[in-house]
């Protein structure tokens, strides 16, 4: 909620009795900056002693040494530490690369043009309709979020989980994974346009008096053309961020069980690698329907990307929509406390500091 103080006041008072408690222990370091007189290393490195092994405790503390290193500049010990926590995590979610990659084969072998031209019209009506930011975790999707949110003529819904929910619905299958065999196995019998309405039924109370709402959940982009044919009216807007950019920015992530690959340095390029090769098949079966804005742009030139944004979505540009200050949303990602800050350029060509470090994620790449 941007109460950025009293959060650290709070994390600070629940670790004072001594919990291994390793996630509150990275959240206080990542809302300052250490330096030389004030910092956790003493702490951290008392926990590691004590906080059981193999665990993502364990792993917090390996990611939050790593912060406080990296603010300090001892850029070496900090790679080193980044690397163990992401090891102990890749060792914990026991990530399948070759799963991943089969179903985006047969994904990509399902969604042919002849898949989008057999489409049935939806009878949808003129009610508020989604915008969809979609790609990777860590690309710049909340920030996008923040600027759309600004606008007199759209709310942000947050990170939504509906429209796999409607999918699944749809195919009759449980699931907690956005895609898996089966439900690729039964997409061509789906009926389409039933999933978009029952998705709006479901999303669009979240609108109130908006012409539009936003539904920011990056892994959509697995599903992005099945979006486009559910909801012909939704806008979909893909973030694009330099490569290395944002693995590295996934690398040091610690996002828990989800997004196995970001743990492991080729399976992360793998990923990316798939994700470029399924966002160009969208392009290519449904071209028009996603506009991919450049992090890289929007953070140099925000106003201008604002605007191509808010053209392709059909509204108009506003006065002060880049500044990210005026809007009091709260937020609940990673990026709750840079986006706090407004928009910068910091986190262009962070990983340099690791070149030398992470050449085997550049190789693979």
């Amino acid at each position: 909620n941007g109460s950025l103080i009293e959060a650290r006041e709070e994390l600070e008072a629940c670790l004072r009795p001594g919990p291994t408690y390793g996630r509150a222990t990275l959240t206080l370091a990542r809302l300052r900056k250490a330096t030389a007189d004030s910092n956790q290393l003493a702490y951290i490195e008392a926990q590691l002693r004590r906080v059981a092994p193999g665990t993502e405790d364990h792993a917090a503390f390996e990611f939050a040494r790593y912060k406080e290193l990296e603010d300090l500049g001892d850029y070496e010990a900090a790679c080193a530490s980044l690397a163990r926590g992401n090891a102990i995590m890749y060792r914990r979610v026991q990530h399948d690369p070759a799963r991943d990659a089969r179903h985006l084969d047969a994904l990509i072998a399902r969604c042919t043009p002849d898949f989008f031209a057999s489409a049935t019209a939806s009878d949808d009506d003129d009610g508020p309709q989604p915008i969809f930011i979609l790609g990777l975790p860590r690309s710049g999707t909340t920030v996008l979020d923040r600027i759309l949110g600004n606008h007199s003529q759209v709310t942000s819904a947050g990170e939504l989980g509906d429209f796999a929910h409607q999918l699944r619905w749809a195919a009759d299958l449980p699931g907690r994974t956005l895609l898996d065999d089966a439900l690729i196995e039964r997409l061509p019998s789906l009926d389409f346009a039933q999933i978009g309405r029952r998705y709006l039924a479901q999303t669009r109370w979240r609108a109130g008096d908006h012409r539009f709402y936003v539904d920011k959940l990056p892994p959509n982009f697995l599903v992005a053309g099945l979006i486009a044919r559910a909801l012909p009216r939704a806008r979909i807007l893909h973030l694009r961020r330099d490569a290395m950019d944002v693995c590295f920015s996934n690398w040091r992530a610690l996002f828990g069980d989800a997004y196995g690959y970001s743990y492991d340095l080729h399976a992360l390029a793998l990923h990316h690698r798939n994700y470029r090769r399924l966002m160009a098949h969208w392009h290519a079966v449904l071209p028009g329907r996603i506009l991919d804005v450049d992090y890289g742009e929007l953070v140099s030139q925000p106003d201008a990307v604002a605007g191509r944004v808010f053209a392709f979505c059909g509204l108009p540009m506003e006065t002060g929509v880049t500044d990210l200050s005026r809007n009091a949303a709260p937020v609940a990602t990673l990026s709750s406390a840079q986006v706090r800050e407004g928009i910068h350029r910091r986190g262009i060509a962070e990983w340099m500091r690791y070149e030398s470090q992470l050449q085997p994620l550049r190789d693979a790449l």
